[in-house]
């Protein structure tokens, strides 16, 4: 599933150095501000440095599968489990 602009989602990156914060992979609270044909994501990502947030292109729904190596995004919504 796709969320629609606006919509708040968490975000988990797999390359920690290219984002500030100190949260590692995250969770990092971000904005959904385009969805695109492929159903990926472009994201406005807040981080806890100060307002050193910034935008992600091309992400997609969080995989199940385990090691994947992209950065991702994850809706927690009341119609959502958690992630284990």
């Amino acid at each position: 599933m796709v969320p629609p602009v606006g919509t708040t989602v968490q975000f988990f990156t797999k390359n920690p150095k290219r984002h500030f914060g100190l949260v590692g992979e995250g969770p990092y609270a971000a904005i959904v501000t385009q969805v695109y044909p492929t159903g990926a994501v472009e994201l406005k990502v807040f981080t806890p440095a100060h307002g050193l947030d910034y935008m992600v292109r091309d992400v997609f729904e969080k995989s199940p599968v385990p090691g994947d190596k992209a950065d991702q995004w994850y809706d927690p919504g009341p119609y959502r489990k958690p992630l284990p």
